[in-house]
């Protein structure tokens, strides 16, 4: 991955701030572990898509962090759900799209990395890890 410029990845950033609101929310009904992980990865995902460039200890964070956040996160919500429905008919298709979405931005990078195809992609990405953050948010603070 070549350097991405701030004109193109400032919308990965501003994405990326998105996951402070379910943070928020967290903290606020005091459950300040979940809260802390997910600020986190809104810092550390947003440190690395200002200056976007593979092989560098920010997208190696990146990368490293936003998996242990999302297993943490994933884990901490379904231990929440009260109805078990909800994991088939809601989380398991919300994951299955975030997770093709992630891998077709990679993808489109690869082969197209000069069309901003891969750049939608991403942001639609970070859109649903944010649904799927909220989702975690309401069921641990209900």
């Amino acid at each position: 991955m070549a350097f991405i410029p701030f004109s193109q990845s400032w919308i990965l950033v501003a994405s990326s701030a998105l996951f402070l609101l379910p943070a928020a929310k967290l903290w606020h009904c005091t459950q300040y572990d979940t809260s802390a992980v997910l600020a986190a990865t809104s810092l550390v995902s947003m440190n690395y898509w200002k200056h976007a460039q593979q092989h560098t200890w920010q997208h190696t964070l990146d990368l490293y962090w936003g998996k242990l956040a999302f297993a943490y996160t994933a884990g901490t919500g379904l231990w929440f759900v009260k109805d078990r429905t909800d994991i088939l008919l809601l989380h398991g298709p919300n994951f299955l799209v975030t997770a093709g979405l992630f891998r077709l931005s990679n993808d489109l990078y690869t082969l197209q990395p000069t069309t901003t195809h891969w750049l939608v992609c991403h942001v639609l990405f970070h859109v649903m890890l944010l649904v799927q953050m909220c989702q975690v948010a309401k069921t641990m603070c209900s």
